[in-house]
């Protein structure tokens, strides 16, 4: 594949490389990278619209959901100094979905949100009832989403001019999709220079059972 031989050519398989050639080659492979994201993003996408890719639907409690999140993006947020706060309760309803369509909304949205939150900022994952649904929330304390880009924020490519370190510009598109199949709804609400919040909901899976809740002291609730 292309991307097996860039590999080679970078890791000097072939012979050594000046510094010129060197950077032209991961320059080379960072682009190949970036498409191969691009094409795969753009089959998933495909396969839900088409209703070709089938969802197994059970029963998963909402905290369960969080801090799997932030386990899958705690040493990312860390190593950008980003504090990962999962302020989800345990006595929520469980909600009735896709594990493998969920775990792709958030990988989504923390990545984004970790991204363009600056040193020393949050990223806080909370979730609510109301109206016979589960709302989660993705809230940082990042640059923010100029107000006129925030209409096409979901559509395929969209990108938010000025703001680095994009992805495909088809994450937001897929997640949007997903969120839908599930019979849910996503919004976006952003201020710039203060951080952007996206809120997604999913069907209730019936009642949590009993339990007491204990708060912990490094923001995470317990459950």
């Amino acid at each position: 594949s292309l991307q097996l031989a860039l590999h080679s050519l970078v890791e000097g398989y072939t012979g050594e490389l000046d510094e010129n050639q060197m950077e032209m080659l991961l320059d080379a492979r960072r682009n190949a990278e970036q498409l191969e994201d691009i094409m795969n993003d753009l089959l998933e996408l495909t396969e839900i619209e088409s209703g070709a890719r089938k969802l197994s639907r059970e029963r998963l409690r909402p905290i369960d959901l969080a801090r799997e999140a932030v386990e899958r993006f705690l040493s990312y947020a860390e190593s950008r100094h980003v504090k990962l706060v999962n302020n989800v309760w345990p006595d929520l309803p469980w909600v009735f979905a896709d594990r493998q369509a969920v775990k792709r909304i958030f990988d989504n949205l923390l990545s984004n949100a970790i991204r363009h939150t600056g040193r020393d900022g949050q990223v806080i994952i909370d979730a609510t009832e109301r109206a016979d649904r589960v709302f989660f929330s993705v809230r940082d304390t990042g640059e923010g989403i100029p107000e006129e880009y925030l209409p096409n924020i979901f559509s395929r490519f969209s990108r938010v001019g000025g703001q680095t370190g994009g992805g495909t510009g088809l994450g937001l598109a897929l997640v949007k999709r997903l969120v839908e199949v599930q019979g849910g709804q996503i919004a976006v609400q952003s201020r710039l220079g203060e951080g952007t919040t996206f809120t997604f909901s999913l069907l209730p899976g019936g009642p949590a059972p009993v339990t007491t809740a204990v708060r912990r002291t490094d923001g995470e609730r317990a459950g």
